[in-house]
């Protein structure tokens, strides 16, 4: 059996810089936040699945620094505003080289097709991957991959879209989200549940979401592998009682 302690365990793996390219950046957390996108997940019978994302993001560092700087430009002396624009300029340069080292940096990853920045503090990117809902882990929530999911004891797996949901950082800057994902499963896959706005009108179509507002629900599917066995669940252990101080026990020192 495997432990019900293990669903309480997320996987988690590396940090920032390639967290948001499994989701269309829509991760990247502390990094980038996503503007606008379009993602398409294909899932084979065998649970392996082919993931690819392309879209704007913000880069978050950028964004805040360039609003700093508008702000500051608006609050100064009249007198100083020539000096100020001037310093504005060189730290704008500075913002945008900083930016331009990390998609750099990004680039360096396979999965990453293309990136470029589009000014602002924005990138136009296309990201593409392999990978798998495949195992026997109860929870998987790694940061390299698109997608977090948990496992049933009747051998069916929920998946949700994790990196759909808005940082808080997003929310800071009011980023508003306009996203479209579409997800098709292979034949012999069953779909259980889901919270799609729109299913495949034949076989082999897509299921379909509109992220719109910052407050949109996670896509997520339930769906059951051909072949899928059910697992045992061990329950969990009763907690441990604090044992009860005897209530005649005497104060140390009282007699």
């Amino acid at each position: 059996m495997i432990p019900r302690a293990a669903l309480l365990r997320p996987l988690l793996g590396l940090p920032c810089l390639l967290a948001a390219l499994a989701v269309a950046l829509l991760g990247l957390t502390g990094c980038f936040a996503s503007k606008s996108y379009s993602v398409q997940m294909k899932i084979a019978p065998d649970g392996s699945y082919r993931f690819f994302a392309e879209g704007v993001a913000v880069h978050v560092p950028s964004t805040f620094a360039l609003r700093k700087l508008e702000r500051d430009l608006r609050e100064v002396n009249p007198k100083e505003k020539a000096k100020k624009e001037e310093e504005a300029k060189g730290r704008k340069g500075e913002i945008e080289g900083a930016l331009a080292k990390q998609i750099a940096d990004c680039l360096k990853d396979g999965r990453v097709q293309y990136m470029q920045s589009s000014g602002e503090g924005r990138v136009r990117y296309a990201v593409s991957m392999p990978g798998t809902l495949a195992g026997t882990d109860l929870v998987r929530r790694e940061w390299l991959t698109p997608v977090s999911l948990a496992r049933h004891a009747d051998g069916s797996l929920t998946f949700r879209i994790k990196d759909v949901a808005p940082s808080e950082d997003a929310r800071t800057l009011k980023i508003v989200p306009d996203g479209d994902i579409s997800v098709s499963v292979g034949e012999g896959v069953q779909v259980l549940a889901h919270n799609a706005a729109k299913t495949p009108g034949t076989p082999g179509g897509a299921y379909r979401w509109h992220i719109g507002s910052l407050d949109d629900p996670v896509p997520f599917m339930t769906i059951r592998l051909p072949g899928a066995q059910p697992i045992a669940i061990e329950p969990a252990a009763p907690e441990k009682q604090p044992e009860a101080k005897a209530s005649g026990a005497r104060k140390k020192g009282h007699k």
